[in-house]
This record gives C-alpha cells, sequence and structure tokens, in this order.
C-alpha cells in the first residue's frame, strides 16, 4: 500500500532520562519524584509524499497519580522543551528536491522559515494527561506558560521550573476548544470524565470537524471504557480527506454518538499547506456561519457485545476480585495466627 506520508525522523522521549540530563535541575524532589517514574513519549516528523509539507506528531502518557501535580507538571514541561527542539531541528532540514506540480500551485515544495523555529510546522499532540480540564498541565498546554508559584508545584523545587514558570511557544490548542471538552474519554464503574485530549498547532493548522461523546447507551452495556472494542481513548484522532489534497482533519478522542452523526460540530477549515489548491470534493458546511468546509466522514461504529456476554465478563471480573480478598483475608488470618503464637 502506498503510504502519503514519508517517515523523516523519530523519537522516543524518557522523561526521567531527560531529567537526569538537566544539570540545573537536579534536586532532591526531581530524583525521588521524578526520575522514579517511567513515563514517555514517541513522536514522528512527517513528510507529505506528494508535496513535500511536512507535520510532526507526538503521543505521551503523563504520570497518573493526582498526588504528584509536581511530576505532571515537570513531565509536561519537559515535554514541550523536547517538541520545540524537534520542529526546530525539522525546520532546518532542506525542503524536499520536487513535488507534484498539483500541489502548492506549482510552486514546488513549501519552504519554512527558520526564523520560525519550526513553529511553522503542523503539530499534532495527542496526550493522557491523567488530569481533568482545568488542571495545571492542561492549563499550560493552551496558553503555553504556568506561574512558578503554581499550586500544582506543591512547594517542591525544580530549579528554573519553580523559580521562572513553564513556557513554551508552540501554540497549541485543543481540538475541542470551540466547546470545551469532551465529556468523558475513560469510563469505569467510579470514574466517568475526560483526561485525553488532542492538541494541535492552530498557526498551520485548524480543526474541522469534531466527532460527538461516546454513545450513553452503548457504555451502559459495556464494563468499561476503552475496552476491547475501543482499545485506546483515542478514537481514529486523525483522518485524511477523501480528496487528492495533502490535508487532514483532527477530530475528538472518542467513538460517535448518533447525536454527533445527525449534528456534527464543526469548526474553521485550513489546509496544511494555505496555497493548496482546493478540491470539489470538500462540501460547503452550511450548519456553521463562518465560510468553512466539511470533509466527507464515514464512522465505522463497532457492534457492542451482546448484553449476555457482559455479564459474563463482569461476573468473571467480580470472581476475580473476590478470589483475591479471600485469599488476601487467608494470609492475614494465618499471620495474626503466628504473630499470636509467638507471642505466647
Amino acid at each position: 500500500m502506498h503510504s502519503r506520508f514519508q517517515l523523516v525522523e523519530t523519537q522516543v522521549i524518557e522523561f526521567n532520562q531527560v531529567a537526569i540530563q538537566k544539570i540545573d535541575m537536579r534536586t532532591d524532589d526531581m530524583f525521588n519524584r521524578v526520575m522514579s517514574r517511567d513515563n514517555i513519549a514517541v513522536v514522528a516528523a512527517l513528510e507529505f509524499a506528494a508535496s513535500g509539507a511536512r507535520l510532526v506528531v507526538a503521543n505521551s502518557h503523563i504520570y497518573w497519580d493526582h498526588r504528584y501535580r509536581d511530576v505532571k507538571l515537570v513531565q509536561i514541561g519537559m515535554l514541550m522543551e523536547e517538541l520545540e527542539k524537534v520542529v526546530e531541528r525539522f525546520a532546518h532540514l532542506p525542503a524536499k528536491l520536487q513535488s507534484d506540480l498539483e500541489y502548492n500551485n506549482g510552486r514546488g515544495p513549501p519552504v519554512y522559515d527558520r526564523g520560525e523555529k519550526g513553529r511553522d510546522i503542523p503539530l499534532i499532540l495527542c496526550v493522557d494527561l491523567n488530569s481533568l480540564a482545568g488542571s495545571a498541565v492542561h492549563d499550560f498546554l493552551s496558553t503555553g506558560q504556568i506561574p512558578p508559584d503554581h499550586e500544582d508545584f506543591m512547594s517542591h523545587v525544580y530549579g528554573p521550573y519553580t523559580a521562572k514558570g513553564l513556557h513554551h511557544r508552540l501554540g497549541l490548542r485543543s481540538a475541542c476548544a470551540s466547546f470545551g471538552e469532551m465529556r468523558m474519554t475513560n469510563f469505569t464503574p467510579t470514574f466517568d470524565a475526560a483526561i485525553d485530549y488532542i492538541f494541535y498547532s492552530h498557526r498551520p493548522l485548524k480543526v474541522t470537524s469534531v466527532l460527538g461523546d461516546v454513545d450513553r447507551g452503548y457504555l451502559e452495556k459495556t464494563a468499561g471504557f476503552p475496552n476491547a472494542h475501543f482499545p485506546s481513548e483515542w478514537v481514529d484522532p486523525i483522518r485524511p480527506s477523501r480528496s487528492n489534497v495533502d490535508e487532514l482533519v483532527v477530530i475528538s478522542q472518542s467513538s460517535p454518538s448518533s447525536e454527533s452523526k445527525a449534528n456534527p460540530r464543526t469548526l474553521t477549515t485550513s489546509s496544511l499547506d494555505p496555497s493548496i489548491k482546493s478540491q470539489s470534493s470538500i462540501q460547503p458546511n452550511k450548519s456553521t456561519h463562518h465560510h468553512s468546509y466539511s470533509i466527507p466522514y464515514t464512522s465505522h461504529r463497532i457492534t457492542p457485545l451482546p448484553l449476555s456476554a457482559l455479564r459474563h465478563q463482569r461476573l468473571k471480573v467480580y470472581l476475580s476480585v473476590l478470589r483475591v480478598c479471600v485469599f488476601v483475608c487467608v494470609c492475614w488470618s494465618i499471620s495474626r495466627k503466628k504473630i499470636g503464637l509467638f507471642s505466647l
């Protein structure tokens, strides 16, 4: 199968390894709280095969424990620093020698301004923040700054992060910024909220449409989400258009609901390459006041398991939990008896 992209570079960012290299941040808190976490990020620098336009895609998982909110901030701060290095390095690479005349109005591959330090290269970040919208990590990605005395640092010391604050200039925006965020991306019997997000650089790249929330009727028939049918919090986060244009559609992390298919949320549209020519397959969207376009999209909804099978799954889970509880109680009882014997 012919790929639309050419992979230029990949990079794995290990936050604990990045922390070791930061001489000015070698504090007790950095050693004891950050370096012991093994969270990572993966970055891919891509180039459109036909036009030579560039794109950077990153995916990351941030530490989960709310009691370590300072660690979350440090990890996301290091991620932004590394991404700024990646896009700047990508911008310094020479442009592709030639491209299909159909693209960029026949002017050849796009040239990126080195003075922008890669900020004019489209960036898409899929990140599991394990944090709600309005948290420090979410605000930092959206606004580009966090003050040094932010309460989520919790009086811990992290060198320049807690002396000068966090800053980035990537110009990121949530794919769901027009209406807030998804109601949930993680669903369990005890938790139901959005903790996973898609951010994009809003200068060179704009959202065309966003799928709605996961259908509540579906969730009532499942043991949880993500699950075997939807193994990731991000369901088709990036989907190319059906035209021949090198264009991307950024959509939300969740599966489509019946409401979203009937009334999709549509935002402003833009191509990765502003001078790219329009195609007749991109149809005007009349549901918005903007002069925007909606790219046709067909969702592939997976039929949930029958209710009997789901009950069987839940029963297996409950029995497994019960076995563990019984085992722990037996071990505790035996240990108590042994302690009593020794005390005699």
